[in-house]
Protein backbone atom coordinates (compact mmCIF):
# COMPACT_ATOMS: atom_id res chain seq x y z
CA UNK A 1 0.00 0.00 0.00
CA UNK A 2 1.11 3.44 -0.78
CA UNK A 3 1.45 6.00 1.56
CA UNK A 4 0.06 9.52 0.34
CA UNK A 5 2.39 12.41 0.66
CA UNK A 6 1.91 16.33 1.03
CA UNK A 7 -1.76 16.18 2.81
CA UNK A 8 -1.64 18.81 4.93
CA UNK A 9 -2.41 17.86 8.41
CA UNK A 10 -3.03 14.21 7.80
CA UNK A 11 -1.72 11.08 8.22
CA UNK A 12 -2.05 7.75 6.52
CA UNK A 13 -1.66 3.66 8.26
CA UNK A 14 0.48 1.09 6.62
CA UNK A 15 0.28 -2.35 7.26
CA UNK A 16 3.71 -3.70 6.11
CA UNK A 17 4.92 -7.55 7.55
CA UNK A 18 1.76 -7.85 10.09
CA UNK A 19 3.06 -4.82 11.82
CA UNK A 20 1.50 -0.85 10.98
CA UNK A 21 3.05 1.91 10.53
CA UNK A 22 1.77 5.21 10.66
CA UNK A 23 3.26 8.51 8.29
CA UNK A 24 2.43 12.15 9.25
CA UNK A 25 3.44 14.61 6.78
CA UNK A 26 3.34 18.40 6.77
CA UNK A 27 1.50 18.65 9.65
CA UNK A 28 1.93 20.44 12.89
CA UNK A 29 4.07 19.22 16.49
CA UNK A 30 0.92 18.66 18.27
CA UNK A 31 -0.71 16.58 15.41
CA UNK A 32 2.01 13.74 16.88
CA UNK A 33 -0.05 13.51 19.69
CA UNK A 34 -2.70 11.46 17.92
CA UNK A 35 -0.15 8.68 18.37
CA UNK A 36 -0.94 8.12 21.94
CA UNK A 37 -3.72 6.26 21.17
CA UNK A 38 -3.40 2.91 22.49
CA UNK A 39 -3.27 1.16 19.38
CA UNK A 40 -0.17 3.05 18.68
CA UNK A 41 1.67 3.05 21.76
CA UNK A 42 1.55 -0.94 22.24
CA UNK A 43 3.14 -3.78 20.79
CA UNK A 44 5.83 -2.94 17.42
CA UNK A 45 4.26 -0.56 15.57
CA UNK A 46 6.58 2.11 14.12
CA UNK A 47 5.87 5.85 13.59
CA UNK A 48 7.19 8.42 10.94
CA UNK A 49 6.86 11.85 11.45
CA UNK A 50 8.30 14.01 7.93
CA UNK A 51 6.82 16.89 9.61
CA UNK A 52 9.66 20.66 9.44
CA UNK A 53 10.22 22.11 12.66
CA UNK A 54 12.24 20.74 15.66
CA UNK A 55 11.01 18.67 18.52
CA UNK A 56 8.83 16.09 16.69
CA UNK A 57 11.23 13.22 18.18
CA UNK A 58 11.05 14.51 21.40
CA UNK A 59 7.10 14.48 21.54
CA UNK A 60 7.34 10.85 19.87
CA UNK A 61 9.63 9.66 22.42
CA UNK A 62 7.47 10.53 24.95
CA UNK A 63 5.31 7.61 24.14
CA UNK A 64 7.84 5.39 21.99
CA UNK A 65 11.02 4.58 21.98
CA UNK A 66 13.74 5.57 19.63
CA UNK A 67 13.66 2.15 18.17
CA UNK A 68 10.18 2.57 16.89
CA UNK A 69 10.63 6.28 15.47
CA UNK A 70 11.96 7.60 12.26
CA UNK A 71 12.03 10.89 11.49
CA UNK A 72 12.46 13.55 8.37
CA UNK A 73 11.33 16.20 6.56
CA UNK A 74 10.70 17.28 2.77
CA UNK A 75 13.23 19.82 0.77
CA UNK A 76 11.42 21.12 -1.44
CA UNK A 77 9.73 24.45 -1.63
CA UNK A 78 5.97 24.70 -2.90
CA UNK A 79 4.63 27.67 -4.28
CA UNK A 80 0.78 28.72 -5.22
CA UNK A 81 0.72 31.18 -7.95
CA UNK A 82 -3.04 30.26 -8.74
CA UNK A 83 -5.90 27.68 -8.54
CA UNK A 84 -4.34 24.50 -9.81
CA UNK A 85 -1.05 25.92 -10.26
CA UNK A 86 1.81 25.20 -7.93
CA UNK A 87 5.22 25.96 -8.63
CA UNK A 88 7.97 23.40 -6.92
CA UNK A 89 11.30 24.16 -6.39
CA UNK A 90 13.36 20.94 -5.53
CA UNK A 91 16.43 21.06 -3.48
CA UNK A 92 18.72 19.31 -6.63
CA UNK A 93 17.23 15.41 -6.78
CA UNK A 94 16.47 15.28 -3.26
CA UNK A 95 12.66 15.76 -2.44
CA UNK A 96 12.65 13.98 0.86
CA UNK A 97 15.24 13.50 3.89
CA UNK A 98 14.49 11.14 6.58
CA UNK A 99 16.12 7.87 9.11
CA UNK A 100 15.47 6.19 12.11
CA UNK A 101 16.45 7.08 15.59
CA UNK A 102 17.97 4.36 16.39
CA UNK A 103 18.45 1.58 14.10
CA UNK A 104 16.93 -2.09 14.66
CA UNK A 105 15.54 -4.96 12.20
CA UNK A 106 12.10 -3.54 12.05
CA UNK A 107 12.83 0.17 12.11
CA UNK A 108 15.49 -0.66 9.24
CA UNK A 109 13.07 -2.36 7.48
CA UNK A 110 9.93 0.62 7.83
CA UNK A 111 12.74 2.80 6.49
CA UNK A 112 13.31 0.77 3.24
CA UNK A 113 10.00 0.48 3.05
CA UNK A 114 9.24 4.07 2.63
CA UNK A 115 12.09 4.95 0.52
CA UNK A 116 10.88 2.46 -1.90
CA UNK A 117 7.31 3.97 -1.77
CA UNK A 118 8.12 7.62 -1.80
CA UNK A 119 10.35 6.64 -4.73
CA UNK A 120 7.82 4.56 -6.89
CA UNK A 121 5.64 7.84 -6.77
CA UNK A 122 9.01 9.61 -8.23
CA UNK A 123 9.62 11.86 -5.28
CA UNK A 124 13.50 11.18 -4.84
CA UNK A 125 13.91 9.99 -0.96
CA UNK A 126 16.88 9.37 1.02
CA UNK A 127 17.05 7.02 3.90
CA UNK A 128 19.95 8.67 5.97
CA UNK A 129 21.91 6.75 8.41
CA UNK A 130 21.92 9.65 10.44
CA UNK A 131 19.43 11.62 10.26
CA UNK A 132 19.71 14.46 12.91
CA UNK A 133 22.16 16.92 10.98
CA UNK A 134 19.51 17.03 8.22
CA UNK A 135 16.75 17.61 10.28
CA UNK A 136 18.83 20.91 11.50
CA UNK A 137 19.87 21.74 8.13
CA UNK A 138 16.49 22.24 7.01
CA UNK A 139 15.25 23.82 10.12
CA UNK A 140 18.36 26.31 10.03
CA UNK A 141 17.57 27.18 6.11
CA UNK A 142 13.72 27.73 7.15
CA UNK A 143 14.78 29.52 10.43
CA UNK A 144 16.75 32.01 8.40
CA UNK A 145 14.61 32.53 5.05
CA UNK A 146 10.82 32.08 5.66
CA UNK A 147 11.56 33.99 9.01
CA UNK A 148 13.07 36.84 7.78
CA UNK A 149 11.59 37.23 4.17
CA UNK A 150 8.00 36.91 6.27
CA UNK A 151 8.95 40.04 8.41
CA UNK A 152 10.56 41.93 5.52
CA UNK A 153 7.64 41.46 3.28
CA UNK A 154 10.67 40.84 0.27
CA UNK A 155 11.69 37.42 -1.41
CA UNK A 156 14.89 35.54 -0.96
CA UNK A 157 17.14 37.51 -3.43
CA UNK A 158 16.04 40.78 -2.27
CA UNK A 159 16.78 40.34 1.06
CA UNK A 160 20.00 38.56 0.49
CA UNK A 161 21.74 41.37 -1.91
CA UNK A 162 20.71 44.39 0.73
CA UNK A 163 23.33 44.13 3.48
CA UNK A 164 20.66 44.70 6.49
CA UNK A 165 18.94 41.73 5.11
CA UNK A 166 21.73 38.84 4.82
CA UNK A 167 22.79 40.48 8.36
CA UNK A 168 19.84 39.23 9.56
CA UNK A 169 19.83 35.66 7.66
CA UNK A 170 22.96 35.61 9.07
CA UNK A 171 22.49 36.16 12.49
CA UNK A 172 20.33 33.44 12.67
CA UNK A 173 22.69 30.78 11.25
CA UNK A 174 25.23 31.70 13.67
CA UNK A 175 22.50 31.54 16.99
CA UNK A 176 21.00 28.25 15.41
CA UNK A 177 24.68 26.30 14.72
CA UNK A 178 25.73 27.55 17.83
CA UNK A 179 22.40 25.79 19.85
CA UNK A 180 22.58 22.64 17.43
CA UNK A 181 26.53 22.27 18.80
CA UNK A 182 25.80 22.44 22.06
CA UNK A 183 22.60 19.88 21.47
CA UNK A 184 25.41 17.13 19.92
CA UNK A 185 24.76 17.82 16.44
CA UNK A 186 28.00 20.05 15.83
CA UNK A 187 27.54 22.90 12.99
CA UNK A 188 30.07 25.74 11.79
CA UNK A 189 28.55 29.02 11.42
CA UNK A 190 30.66 29.92 8.26
CA UNK A 191 30.53 26.45 6.85
CA UNK A 192 26.96 26.84 6.78
CA UNK A 193 26.84 29.93 5.00
CA UNK A 194 29.18 28.92 2.39
CA UNK A 195 27.86 25.29 1.83
CA UNK A 196 24.57 25.33 2.08
CA UNK A 197 22.98 29.32 2.42
CA UNK A 198 24.24 30.20 -0.27
CA UNK A 199 23.54 28.16 -3.07
CA UNK A 200 19.96 28.42 -1.62
CA UNK A 201 20.21 32.10 -1.46
CA UNK A 202 21.04 32.05 -5.42
CA UNK A 203 18.87 29.17 -6.48
CA UNK A 204 15.74 30.04 -4.85
CA UNK A 205 16.44 34.00 -5.07
CA UNK A 206 12.66 34.98 -6.55
CA UNK A 207 11.38 33.00 -4.08
CA UNK A 208 8.52 33.79 -1.36
CA UNK A 209 8.71 30.94 1.25
CA UNK A 210 5.83 29.77 2.65
CA UNK A 211 6.32 31.54 5.87
CA UNK A 212 5.64 34.91 3.42
CA UNK A 213 2.86 33.06 2.00
CA UNK A 214 1.31 31.76 5.45
CA UNK A 215 1.67 36.08 6.59
CA UNK A 216 0.78 37.82 3.58
CA UNK A 217 -1.52 35.86 1.19
CA UNK A 218 -3.14 33.19 3.38
CA UNK A 219 -3.04 34.84 6.74
CA UNK A 220 -2.73 31.35 8.61
CA UNK A 221 -1.00 30.23 11.50
CA UNK A 222 3.30 29.73 10.73
CA UNK A 223 5.68 27.47 11.97
CA UNK A 224 7.68 29.78 14.29
CA UNK A 225 7.27 27.71 17.37
CA UNK A 226 9.01 24.98 15.58
CA UNK A 227 11.94 26.96 13.59
CA UNK A 228 13.41 29.65 15.60
CA UNK A 229 10.77 29.37 18.38
CA UNK A 230 12.58 26.05 19.00
CA UNK A 231 16.05 27.48 18.64
CA UNK A 232 15.35 30.28 21.33
CA UNK A 233 14.10 27.98 23.51
CA UNK A 234 16.76 25.29 23.08
CA UNK A 235 19.27 28.41 23.70
CA UNK A 236 17.68 29.31 27.18
CA UNK A 237 18.23 25.56 28.43
CA UNK A 238 21.73 25.74 27.48
CA UNK A 239 22.51 29.36 28.25
CA UNK A 240 22.87 30.32 24.86
CA UNK A 241 22.33 33.88 23.70
CA UNK A 242 19.69 33.80 20.57
CA UNK A 243 18.14 37.35 21.06
CA UNK A 244 17.71 37.44 16.55
CA UNK A 245 15.72 34.05 16.82
CA UNK A 246 13.66 35.69 20.05
CA UNK A 247 13.09 38.34 18.30
CA UNK A 248 11.87 37.03 15.13
CA UNK A 249 9.90 34.63 17.10
CA UNK A 250 8.18 37.36 18.69
CA UNK A 251 7.44 39.32 15.69
CA UNK A 252 6.12 36.48 13.84
CA UNK A 253 3.64 35.61 17.28
CA UNK A 254 1.96 39.02 16.87
CA UNK A 255 1.91 39.01 13.65
CA UNK A 256 -0.26 35.98 13.15
CA UNK A 257 -2.46 36.32 15.95
CA UNK A 258 -3.79 39.62 14.91
CA UNK A 259 -4.69 39.09 11.40
CA UNK A 260 -8.19 40.80 11.98
CA UNK A 261 -6.59 43.62 13.56
CA UNK A 262 -3.52 44.43 11.02
CA UNK A 263 -3.63 47.95 8.79
CA UNK A 264 -6.16 47.76 5.67
CA UNK A 265 -6.24 50.40 2.69
CA UNK A 266 -10.23 51.84 2.62
CA UNK A 267 -12.11 50.87 -0.18
CA UNK A 268 -13.59 54.29 -1.84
Amino acid sequence: RVVRIGVHRDHRDVVLDGHCYRAFHRGASHDLLQTTEDKWVVGNNQVEAAINGLGNDDVLLKYFPPERILIGSGVIGTQLLGPAHCLAIPNGDIQMNFGVLKHSPLSDAAGEYLRDTFKAGNCHAYLRDEIIPFIWKKVIINSTMNTVCAVLRMNIGTVEADPYGRELFHRVIREACAVATAKGCPLEAEEFIREDHNPVAVSCATYYPSMCQDVFMNKRQTEISVLNGKISEYGKQLGILTPTNDLLTLIISAIQGNYDKQYQEKKA
